[in-house]
């Protein structure tokens, strides 16, 4: 006999019968579905899973149906495994310029965006900056970009009068862009409820009201990253 296996389980005064050891997995798996932080659940469940991987691969004579547990449960523990390296991953601290600081506090940090969510749409974005009277879109140009202003503010100015002023944290470009989505979702055989006309591009221009830094996404590339996002969560 295994003396390992002995120890653990027949001996009088082991652990897996003094102290009722074979508990473990199903307690393991009432206290992590009753968690909130999905690293706290993942660990919890995978040390439910290593415990009945000691409890079956220790035995004298490993049968085949033994076996077969075996192979399930070292599956499960790899799967909790890979999620607990993604949620560090996800967890590790990401040190962001003041620029890239000041835009996930004024906007993202307020939407449930991880830091490590920003960062990727960070990247996809341009960070520039203008001078006061710069024009960000002149007039006849359309805007083919989702901008943000982080300092400074721009206005926008349709057949000569101020439409708007765009503060920090102001959006310049979601209406065309959920625009241009909902084309594309017509063409896909979509079809949701329209969003009102607005002023024609054409008449519009923006410029800057005072020195301004702000980041742009192409509507392009947007839209691919966050279909590309949405797939995933679909999976």
């Amino acid at each position: 006999m295994n003396p390992i296996y002995w120890w653990w389980r027949v001996k009088e005064g082991g652990p897996y019968t003094k102290y009722g050891t074979y508990h473990i997995n199903p307690l393991c798996k009432i206290v992590a579905f009753s968690m909130k932080n999905m690293l706290h659940l993942q660990a919890c469940a995978l040390i439910g899973q290593f415990s009945k991987l000691l409890d079956k691969g220790l035995r004298p004579v490993v049968t085949s149906e033994n076996w077969w547990d075996i192979w399930y449960y070292s599956i499960f523990s790899v799967i909790h495994l890979r999620q607990i390296f993604y949620i560090l991953q996800d967890q590790r601290p990401i040190q962001f310029e003041q620029d890239d600081l000041e835009l996930y506090e004024l906007v993202f940090q307020n939407n449930q965006f991880s830091p490590r969510q920003f960062d990727k749409l960070r990247a996809l974005a341009s960070k520039r900056q203008a001078k006061a009277g710069t024009l960000l879109v002149p007039p006849g140009q359309a805007i083919r970009e989702l901008t943000i202003v982080v300092k400074g503010e721009c206005e926008v100015m349709v057949g000569g009068h101020r439409a708007n002023v765009i503060r920090p944290g102001g959006f310049l470009g979601e209406l065309e862009f959920l625009q241009g989505e909902e084309k594309e979702k017509e063409k896909e055989g979509v079809h949701e409820a329209k969003l009102p006309e607005g002023n024609s591009t054409f008449d519009m221009l923006v410029r800057a009201r005072s020195q301004i830094t702000y980041f742009s996404w192409n509507f392009e590339v947007l839209e691919k990253f966050l279909r590309k996002s949405e797939n995933k969560q679909v999976r």
